[in-house]
């Protein structure tokens, strides 16, 4: 055996890092690719093409379709659902399909209810920025930036409208929750307002030394700053303020 090159290292973190690397690369040259193909429709009544809904094809009298997708480590089987193993049975459901009369059997409906997201740190906003704006991190930080350091509002003169954006920490001050459930409360009505404020734990490793990011102001919205905003803001940071902050008529995020 050759011997190894003075300068070179193998000790142990070095060999730990080869061992995941080598597993990895086993597991990329043992992948099997599976050719699968899936088939939607989009539906409507007749003369109401404005209610249409997209239909997925699942199988054929009650008899699932599915194709095969080796095994699992258990040596289980494993199946990709709702799928055609090849262009040709595809090919062929669809030519059925098209000549085929469309009925609806039955709706079901049910409530579904989803937990508010947390308040913005510091790493979900940059993910949140890029996502839907497009924009990288120093530009979303640059941006934040001057929402913390304040902007001039005229007779109150120059006011920050974010608090801190670097946190790790979900927490919201007391009195910040106050504002906000009495600005839910009068603009959007009690039956919105749960009858505890949502309370939400940051990691264990977190810092915790800044609450979340939020506006200072509940009650300060792009709507009632609009004349001001619009006048003393260029249009990409109303864009910006609009967007990243939350100054919009639909705050939520996905």
């Amino acid at each position: 055996m050759d011997k190894v090159r003075r300068g070179l290292s193998a000790g142990r973190v070095q060999t730990v890092a080869v061992r995941l690397i080598v597993e990895r690369e086993r597991e990329i040259s043992a992948f099997q690719p599976v050719e699968y193909w899936t088939l939607e429709a989009l539906l409507h009544p007749e003369k109401q093409p404005d209610k249409s809904f997209k239909a997925r094809f699942v199988g054929i009298d009650g008899e699932p379709a599915r194709v095969s997708n080796v095994q699992d480590k258990d040596g289980k089987a494993q199946f990709l659902s709702n799928a055609l193993a090849d262009k040709k049975s595809m090919d062929e459901v669809k030519a059925a399909l098209e000549q085929a009369a469309w009925s609806l059997v039955s709706v079901q409906s049910r409530e579904q209810q989803r937990r508010p997201l947390p308040p913005f740190i510091t790493s979900q906003l940059q993910r949140d920025a890029s996502n839907k704006l497009g924009f990288n991190v120093r530009r979303t930080m640059g941006v934040a930036q001057r929402l913390y350091e304040g902007i001039d509002v005229g007779a109150e003169g120059t006011v920050g409208l974010i608090t801190y954006m670097r946190t790790d920490s979900p927490r919201v001050a007391p009195e910040a929750i106050a504002g906000a459930r009495e600005w839910i409360g009068k603009q959007l009505g009690a039956q919105y307002l749960p009858a505890e404020p949502n309370v939400y734990k940051g990691k264990k490793a977190a810092q915790d030394a800044h609450e979340a990011i939020r506006p200072t102001d509940a009650l300060r919205t792009l709507e009632v700053d609009r004349p001001l905003f619009e006048r003393r803001t260029t249009e990409a940071l109303q864009a910006d303020l609009a967007e990243v902050c939350g100054f919009t008529d639909d705050t939520s995020r996905s």
